[in-house]
């Protein structure tokens, strides 16, 4: 009899614990896609609220592939504050803060990396590229950054230019000098 009542006990907390994760994926669901609207549509303000809310909503006894919704809404945050605000100080926290929930967040990586040559941090700003093309090798834009980094630091990218010319990665002008890489 206690077996039975043990096993039954078990069973409805393990049911229990089921539907609080599947009302916790839900919501974060739902919160993700409200703000996301809002952000699309320009209304920042209440983009950046929701997705404050979610970042808020971070429960560790659930499994990780639930805090894909508090990394990005990090993200979202971040990209909010640099591209609407000019606050690139402020947005390399919040991707810092999305890396670290997820390491293979390749737009975080190459988010930070713009933000980071926006403060004029060209040595970071590299190593994010690099990060990024690690996980995406087709990625223009960090080889784009990566190139323009080096190039202001004085540090050889001819190679980098090379393998996007091989990739066919199509690089915006930003004034490189690339004759020197022929």
């Amino acid at each position: 009899m206690k077996n039975i009542l043990f096993t039954l006990a078990l069973f409805i907390s393990f049911n229990c614990f089921g539907q609080a994760e599947l009302e916790y994926e839900n919501r974060l669901k739902e919160l993700n896609n409200i703000a996301y609207q809002k952000y699309t549509t320009g209304d920042y303000t209440s983009a950046v609220a929701d997705y404050k809310k979610i970042t808020e909503m971070y429960n560790s006894k659930f499994e990780i592939v639930y805090q894909y919704y508090i990394s990005n809404a990090w993200f979202y945050l971040g990209l909010i504050k640099m591209t609407e605000y000019e606050l690139c100080s402020s947005a390399i926290i919040n991707f810092n803060k999305s890396i670290e929930i997820d390491p293979s967040n390749l737009a975080a990586y190459n988010s930070r990396a713009t933000a980071r040559i926006c403060i004029g941090d060209f040595q970071g700003a590299i190593k994010d590229c690099e990060a990024a093309i690690k996980l995406d090798s087709l990625l223009a834009s960090a080889y784009d950054q990566m190139i323009y980094s080096k190039a202001i630091l004085n540090l050889d990218y001819c190679d980098d230019y090379k393998t996007s010319v091989e990739l066919k990665l199509d690089l915006p002008d930003r004034g490189v000098d690339f004759k020197q890489c022929n």
